[in-house]
């Protein structure tokens, strides 16, 4: 399987300046991935998919506690099924649908502020949510 769950709490129980850094590597080698997609290499494009799945998995060992849901309730992570379907993409070889569902992913990134703060973009939909933090 290429996609396992990623979830944002598996980066909140880590200290600020370890999730700090996993933040910046995560960013680095997205970035790298969509440089690889646009120049159409598929082969590094999926040594960065499968980099960046290993750094998350490794967040989700390190993370020091999770959230479930309960009462048998189940929500669809919308960046985990995106990040799935660009691992999909690679898959099957498909420049198109990996270059789209990269784009996708990039209005998940979070933008610096006037501030300094930042805030994760999430695309506009009747069930998305807005993180502020």
């Amino acid at each position: 399987m290429l996609a396992s769950g990623i979830s944002s709490n598996d980066f909140f129980g880590q200290a600020p300046d370890r999730l700090q850094n996993r933040i910046q590597q995560f960013q680095k080698e997205f970035k790298q991935l969509g440089q690889n997609l646009q120049a159409g290499n598929l082969s590094a494009a999926r040594e960065d998919y499968s980099a960046i799945q290993l750094d998350v998995q490794a967040s989700a060992l390190a993370a020091p506690h999770r959230h479930h849901l309960s009462g048998g309730a189940s929500r669809i992570n919308p960046i985990a099924q995106e990040f799935a379907e660009l691992g999909q993409a690679l898959s099957s070889g498909n420049l198109t649908a990996a270059q789209q569902a990269y784009r996708v992913l990039q209005e998940y990134q979070p933008t610096a502020q006037s501030s300094g703060a930042e805030r994760a973009r999430v695309p506009s939909s009747p069930n998305s949510l807005s993180l502020t933090a």
